[in-house]
């Protein structure tokens, strides 16, 4: 393991030590790491996720040292077209809380190439992002999106506050990437002026457990959150939930927003006690639903190892659409390799001509379904499967040979178009 690598013994939210493994994916490469070329060598470390009986968080047995997840990152949120409507719809919505635009400083933590600040700014907003990943800053940058490449602590608050205290900090799809989600929040209070208010979204724990999405666990999310470990720890450090969304993005995401206690502009809506109703009908607060949960892993697995199995038999050649880290969690997880999936399609530059992580799999440009002719196209971003099969079939060759989609999860689809969907 290197250094700076944390094995927890306790829950990172309340501090419990009652804290039960009830899945165990095996020791697996890091989800975002890809190879130059196949048979490199590559660091594995345990994928386990462990539940608290105090507050119900459900999170990672090892947090990776974060200098060696994030310092470059390949994701870029801007590919995604439905991403970008979420952005849009987010920094309308925030506008109707703060119609002084000019005045307004938003703050995006992990702001990645700009995307979602990019739509605060076409409103009229000042905007900011902080990201660790450079490649991702300069790209930023290079779109008229001030960043500056720090991780969010105490440094990068202090540079907020020098500036001039944010009126809305955002955090999108990061929250849940954090080991230190105490000093997170911490510093995020101090770079906050008193009437400011903070967006969190993260992926949430309930759509985990109901679509058996273990293939959005991996090393970079040390947490799967839900609304009631959330609360318990926004409260610790003075800050008040007072409204809470469940939006249908990455496979389903939790929005909160919070305000420090004091400002009493913002009353708590129904939503945030309707959620935790709604969990604890659920059995998000009972340990038996996570074992039941692991069970049906098993079973996905073995579902599509025989699908692929199949298809060797025959003689098809089965591709993938997506170097998403899901995609990488899935595979490790199932032992697949090139043998099985004869390449990967991605839109991403950056990982194109690049190998997936653990598997050998080499990873190419959009244009290949149409030279190498795949009989099916495993969507491993199933969660934008409608945006892809119509990006596909705008090719048309692949529609044209009869070629069909696999969705691996909640359970095996294989299907010709978006009609069956």
């Amino acid at each position: 393991m290197a250094d700076g690598n944390i094995k927890l013994e306790e829950c990172r939210v309340c501090g419990s030590k009652e804290l039960y493994n009830y899945l165990d994916l095996g020791r697996l490469p890091l989800a975002n790491r890809f190879l130059k070329k196949p048979g490199e060598d590559e660091p594995r470390f345990p994928l386990e996720v462990l539940y608290c009986k105090e507050c119900s968080l459900s999170q990672l047995s090892l947090a990776v040292d974060s200098s060696v997840l994030f310092s470059y990152y390949p994701y870029r949120s801007s590919v995604s077209k439905t991403f970008q409507l979420h952005c849009s719809a987010m920094a309308d919505e925030a506008g109707g809380y703060y119609p002084d635009t000019k005045n307004t400083l938003v703050v995006d933590i992990a702001s990645n190439d700009g995307c979602l600040l990019n739509e605060f700014r076409g409103r009229g907003f000042q905007v900011l992002g902080v990201d660790p990943a450079k490649n991702l800053v300069e790209i930023s940058v290079k779109r008229g999106v001030p960043a500056i490449c720090k991780f969010w602590g105490e440094d990068a608050a202090n540079e907020i506050i020098k500036r001039g205290k944010a009126r809305i900090i955002t955090a999108t799809n990061v929250f849940a990437h954090v080991h230190d989600v105490n000093g997170f929040l911490e510093n995020a209070g101090k770079a906050i002026d008193e009437g400011g208010m903070l967006i969190f979204e993260f992926h949430y724990g309930w759509e985990l457990i109901k679509n058996t999405a273990f293939d959005t666990i991996y090393h970079e999310h040390h947490s799967y959150f839900i609304l009631r470990p959330i609360k318990r720890l926004f409260e610790k450090h003075g800050l008040r939930i007072f409204d809470a969304k469940i939006f249908p993005i990455h496979g389903g995401a939790l929005r909160v927003y919070a305000v420090k206690n004091g400002n009493k502009a913002f009353k708590t809506k129904d939503s945030v006690a309707e959620i935790l109703g709604f969990e604890e009908k659920n059995g998000l607060y009972d340990i038996k639903t996570y074992l039941k949960f692991a069970k049906k892993v098993g079973g996905i697995k073995r579902e599509f190892l025989g699908f692929l199995e199949q298809q060797k038999k025959a003689g098809t050649t089965v591709a993938g659409f997506g170097a998403a880290a899901k995609g990488n969690t899935l595979l490790n997880y199932c032992g697949v390799d090139s043998s099985s999936i004869k390449f990967i399609v991605d839109e991403t530059p950056e990982k194109q001509g690049l190998y997936y992580a653990g598997t050998d799999i080499p990873i190419v440009g959009i244009r290949e379904i149409a030279e190498k002719r795949p009989g099916y196209l495993v969507i491993f971003p199933w969660n934008f499967s409608l945006e892809i099969i119509r990006k596909v079939d705008k090719i048309g060759e692949f529609k044209k040979n009869g070629g069909k989609y696999v969705i691996p999860i909640p359970h095996l689809m294989v299907i010709s178009g978006e009609s069956e969907l």
